[in-house]
């Protein structure tokens, strides 16, 4: 639901800004906390517009996530059917064909209902993906196989797991920050993937000298 920043008091639109920078600095962002505004109309424009840039950053996200996982899916689909024409398929005589599906339809009917097709078998990850409830193969599910519990992993080495040896922070600093960190914070809080609270703790780091950002998943008690 979009806020209306115009109906907030001063103190209100303080408190909002800067739970936006929490999300925004989470994300990869350049944001800043305030302890007051000068007047009203200003904290209006700066609310507005680190909501917009939050919005951005969103949909920058998504549609990164959306065409990584779109080429992950035709190179499964290509890889199957490179596989298909290697191995090659023996393929059932019409008349068989004919008898199946006539079968098929003699039971459907008896039963009063048309034949379902299988549901494909969810694969459940094993390990620290299986806990946090992530699918197998998702940005999520590498982000997670690349943070080894207790280490730190630099920004770029993270980037490169998920998303493949080209990509860069440059490209994918924001997409990052995303679905794959944003939602294992949010499985860690409960609020996604199994809803329950997770032992863990996503921790992150600056080098002061390099200004190079780091990120550790650790278990806590």
């Amino acid at each position: 639901m979009e806020k209306n920043f115009t109906d907030m008091s001063g103190p209100e639109l303080v408190a909002v800004h800067n739970q936006m920078v929490t999300t925004a600095l989470a994300r990869g962002l350049v944001a800043r906390t305030v302890a007051k505004f000068v007047d009203k109309e200003s904290g209006v424009k700066r609310c507005e517009a680190l909501a917009s840039s939050l919005r951005a950053a969103a949909s920058a996200a998504k549609k990164a996530d959306d065409e990584h996982e779109a080429r992950g899916a035709e190179r499964a689909r290509a890889e199957g059917r490179h596989r298909d024409d290697a191995i090659g398929t023996p393929a059932k005589p019409v008349n068989q064909e004919e008898d199946d599906v006539a079968k098929k339809a003699s039971k459907a009917k008896k039963n009063g209902a048309a034949p379902r097709k299988a549901k494909a078998e969810k694969v459940v990850p094993e390990g620290i993906s299986g806990e946090f409830g992530v699918r197998a193969g998702s940005l999520r599910d590498k982000a997670l196989a690349a943070l080894p519990l207790g280490e730190m992993v630099t920004l770029t080495k993270l980037i490169k797991a998920v998303y493949g040896r080209e990509a860069t922070v440059e490209t994918h600093g924001i997409a990052i920050h995303g679905s794959p960190l944003l939602g294992i914070k949010m499985a860690i809080d409960g609020t996604i993937g199994r809803m329950v609270k997770l032992p863990y703790e996503l921790r992150k780091e600056k080098d002061v000298e390099t200004k190079a950002i780091s990120y550790g998943l650790f278990k806590v008690r």
